[in-house]
């Protein structure tokens, strides 16, 4: 069963380092299928494309998956100028306002 969490903070600087925190909650042991909701999320800079990739490598590690979901087109596009994009399944206006995304 996916288990959701949306931050309410712009993944930037030490708000970034908050995810962490928020990351804790997930099961230890076994496989999660984490969906991050980025709906609130405006900007993201190095600190935040760290966080994503290490919640993104603690889940992997234990056989789930991260999803991305309700992606702004400004995140999406940082996430593809810099070949992110690959690591996750991006879901949300990101796709409605740059369709090459999704290919």
């Amino acid at each position: 069963m996916p288990m959701t969490l949306t931050p309410s903070y712009d993944l930037c600087g030490e708000a970034a380092t908050t995810l962490a925190k928020d990351l804790s909650v997930l099961p230890q042991q076994g496989a999660v299928h984490l969906r991050l909701s980025l709906r609130h999320v405006r900007r993201l800079d190095a600190t935040g494309l760290a966080m994503l990739v290490r919640a993104h490598a603690a889940v992997s590690r234990n056989g789930g998956r991260v999803e991305l979901i309700d992606v702004p087109a400004s995140v999406a596009k940082v996430l593809h100028d810099i070949g992110l994009h690959r690591l996750w399944r991006v879901t949300g206006d990101a796709i409605a306002a740059a369709p090459a995304l999704a290919a």
